[in-house]
């Protein structure tokens, strides 16, 4: 799959630099589920790789974070709050989005091609607070085309496109769902076949090749979904760096998918 182009990036995405966000300014605080908002966000202080601009992110305690149920593709599901709302911090200076494992050293090159694509575009505008759905899948798509444009790995932008990818689930949003489904397996078989997956920050190899196979499977791209779980299993059941647990869910979805293909 070639990366999408920024053009038709911002085309598809929707994504209005204009777009003014109104909050309530009262001093309220609103409840879900009898816990306070106040008690499940805290702010912590960020720096834009790209402007040095300081500013504050909201974040979930993951004390508050309770687990209810994880989806085949690895999507997790949480009671009251969800922290994938909050992945991606967006610079209200310059635009620049990133997650907090970004690690990436910005060239001046690199630097320079950023504010001249998106920040001579950029509205300034403040996602730093609580953020409603549309908030949310606002800073994922800032942060992917952020990503192409200062040339992020597969691997990277790969992830992005999955939580939009799950973003998009939780509204029934099927098509959308769907669309960076597309997008992250994509990715993902770039970052496998073409970059190599050696940073031990990085998902490791066999859950790509998972993820990979998972992914064709939901997009009912069997032929493609059997090849890749066959890879998983061949190449990685024996592999002593394979966690026991990884390789058990891997061979257990692959006895599914065949009892479904039946």
């Amino acid at each position: 799959m070639q990366p999408l182009k920024r053009e038709q990036y911002v085309q598809k995405s929707a994504l209005s630099f204009d777009r003014v966000y109104i909050k309530d300014m009262g001093g309220h605080v609103f409840s879900i589920r009898g816990i306070e908002m106040n008690e499940i966000y805290y702010n912590k202080k960020i720096t834009c790789p790209v402007c040095s601009t300081h500013f504050k992110g909201t974040k979930i305690k993951k004390s508050m974070l309770h687990h209810i149920k994880t989806d085949t593709d690895l999507c997790r599901y949480f009671k009251d709050a969800n922290p994938y709302y909050y992945d991606i911090n967006v610079c209200p200076e310059c635009g620049f989005s990133f997650s907090d494992s970004f690690e990436k050293k910005l060239s001046t090159a690199e630097i320079d091609k950023f504010l001249k694509s998106i920040t001579a575009h950029w509205k300034k505008q403040d996602l730093c607070g609580e953020r409603s759905f549309e908030q949310a899948v606002d800073s994922l798509k800032m942060a992917l085309l952020c990503g192409q444009v200062i040339g992020l790995k597969e691997i990277n932008l790969a992830g992005i496109c999955l939580r939009l990818c799950w973003l998009y689930r939780e509204k029934s949003m099927t098509e959308e769902e769907k669309r960076f489904m597309k997008a992250a397996v994509g990715f993902y078989e770039k970052a496998y076949e073409m970059q190599g997956l050696n940073d031990e920050k990085e998902m490791r190899p066999e859950l790509v090749v998972y993820l990979i196979g998972e992914l064709n499977f939901r997009l009912g791209n069997f032929k493609d979904s059997v090849k890749w779980f066959n890879l998983a299993i061949s190449r990685y059941s024996r592999d002593p760096a394979v966690k026991k647990q990884t390789m058990n869910m891997i061979k257990d979805r692959w006895m599914e998918i065949k009892d479904a293909m039946k």
